[in-house]
């Protein structure tokens, strides 16, 4: 189950039931380059992977993550405090 977040007016919405994680779209990015590299046995694609998921870190982190912050405050705190941002946290079930 992937989530995605979008604003409905001043609410932080996000449209699945259960995320797993906050960023599913770069880590499948990420996951097919490291796919391409394996495949082709190609040291250039492995180095561009790894530069791939620093650059991508980097720009979550301080860009991505203190604007949803600033926009939504509050219920994106609950929502990263309960979703991990690159692996699912265990359930407190």
């Amino acid at each position: 189950m992937l989530a995605t977040g979008h604003r409905l007016g001043s609410r932080c919405e996000v449209s699945s039931g259960r995320p797993f994680v906050h960023n599913p779209m770069y880590i499948g990015a990420g996951m097919t380059l490291a796919g391409a590299a394996l495949f082709y046995q190609s040291l250039s694609i492995f180095i561009y992977t790894g530069l791939f998921f620093l650059i991508t870190h980097l720009f979550v982190v301080l860009y991505e993550e203190p604007t949803l912050r600033r926009t939504f405050g509050h219920e994106y705190e609950a929502y990263f405090r309960r979703v991990g941002r690159w692996r699912p946290r265990r359930s407190k079930n």
